[in-house]
C-alpha cells in the first residue's frame, strides 16, 4: 500500500470514528445502524465493514479512540496536578479542552454510563483511575498543608467536579434552550459553555481551598 493510500484509509477511518461517536451519543448503540453511519460518511456499507467488520468492533474502536485521546493529554494534566491554587485552572482546563474539541465525547460517556454501567465503570476505572488517584492524593497533600479544607472528601469532590464538566458539554443544547431567550449559534453555545465552566471552577475552588486570610 502506498503512502497516499495509507493516508486515505486513515482519513476514512477517522471520519467513521467521528460520525460513529456522534450517532452513538445521539441514538445509542442499539439505535444506530451500520448503514446510517456509512451514509453519513459517504461510503457504502461494505466499505465500512472493510474497516470495521462489525458494529461491535466499531463501537470498541470508538471507545478506544476516546480513551486514547484522553490519555494523550495525561502528561500535561499530570504536570500541573500538584494541588495549588495557581495550577487548578490548568488541570480542569485540560479536561474542558478535551470535551470542547468534540462535545460528543461527553455525551457518549454519559450514554455508555446509562446503557452499560458496569462495563463503563470497569473501562474508565482501568484507564482513568491512575489520574483520579493522583489528583485525590494531591488534594490530601493540600489538606495536610492546611491549604485545602479538611472536611473535603477528595474522591467524592473530584467525581462531582468531573461530572459537572462532562455535563456542561453533554447538555449544551439543553442549557442553550432553557437558559437563553434567543437561539444561539455555534459561537454562542461555546460562549455559554465557557461561562458555565468558569462558574464550575469558581465553585470548585471555593469548596476546596481554605481562604488565604485563614491560612496566614
Amino acid at each position: 500500500m502506498s503512502h497516499g493510500q495509507r493516508e486515505e484509509v486513515s482519513d476514512v477511518k477517522g471520519r467513521l470514528l467521528r460520525v460513529a461517536t456522534r450517532l452513538f451519543a445521539d441514538r445509542g448503540y442499539a439505535g444506530t445502524s451500520i448503514q446510517a453511519i456509512a451514509e453519513e460518511v459517504g461510503i457504502t456499507k461494505p466499505s465500512l465493514l472493510y474497516h470495521f467488520p462489525s458494529k461491535q468492533i466499531l463501537r470498541e474502536a470508538v471507545l478506544e479512540n476516546l480513551l486514547t485521546r484522553w490519555e494523550a493529554r495525561l502528561p500535561r494534566v499530570l504536570a500541573v496536578a500538584t494541588a495549588g491554587l495557581d495550577r487548578f485552572d490548568a488541570v480542569f482546563g485540560e479536561a474542558a479542552a478535551f470535551f470542547r474539541e468534540d462535545p460528543n465525547r461527553a455525551r457518549l460517556i454519559l450514554r455508555e454510563a446509562v446503557d452499560r454501567p458496569v462495563e463503563t465503570r470497569e473501562r474508565l476505572g482501568g484507564r482513568i483511575g491512575p489520574w483520579v488517584r493522583l489528583l485525590t492524593d494531591a488534594i490530601r497533600v493540600g489538606q495536610s498543608g492546611g491549604r485545602v479544607r479538611a472536611e473535603v472528601d477528595p474522591e467524592a469532590w473530584l467525581i462531582e467536579v468531573v461530572l459537572l464538566v462532562i455535563g456542561t458539554y453533554a447538555a449544551a443544547d439543553l442549557a442553550a434552550g432553557v437558559f437563553s431567550n434567543r437561539d444561539l449559534d455555534g459561537d454562542g453555545r461555546r460562549e455559554l459553555a465557557r461561562r458555565q465552566l468558569d462558574e464550575i471552577i469558581r465553585m470548585a475552588k471555593t469548596s476546596l481551598f481554605v481562604p488565604k486570610e485563614e491560612t496566614s
